[in-house]
């Protein structure tokens, strides 16, 4: 498992495969938005203090149920959490073109903890 402690432009953080993440276009005031390769979730306000970022690629599961559950297209077969201004907070390896994505969040504002699991896909 990795992690960082992390402050964000505009309190938003990418998750891709950045060989071929498109960002969605928008939050429409959600806490998540995202595109076929791409997950934007947003983070505490960068003003406000740093949010504490996990991401792991453990067949692990949580009682509770995420915040978002999908599968990204990583034909690169890296999964990477970065800033909008493409800078890379965590980078994994992922074993499949097609990952599954499970996000936890506490808080669906503003959250300070955000876990990121990734597997292979099903589909």
């Amino acid at each position: 498992m990795l992690d960082a402690d992390i402050a964000p432009p505009n309190s938003v953080l990418l998750i891709m495969d950045r060989s071929v993440g498109q960002i969605p276009d928008g939050m429409a005031g959600a806490l998540v938005a995202s595109t076929p390769t791409c997950v934007a979730i947003g983070t505490l306000s960068e003003h406000d203090g740093t949010t504490h970022v996990t991401l792991d690629d453990a067949s692990g599961s949580s009682n509770s149920t995420p915040t978002f559950d999908g599968v990204l297209d990583t034909p690169g077969r890296r999964l990477a959490v970065c800033s909008v201004l493409d800078e890379v907070v965590l980078e994994i390896a992922v074993a499949t073109e097609r990952t599954r994505i499970r996000i936890w969040a506490n808080d669906q504002a503003e959250p300070n903890e955000i876990q990121i699991l990734a597997s292979a896909s099903d589909e």
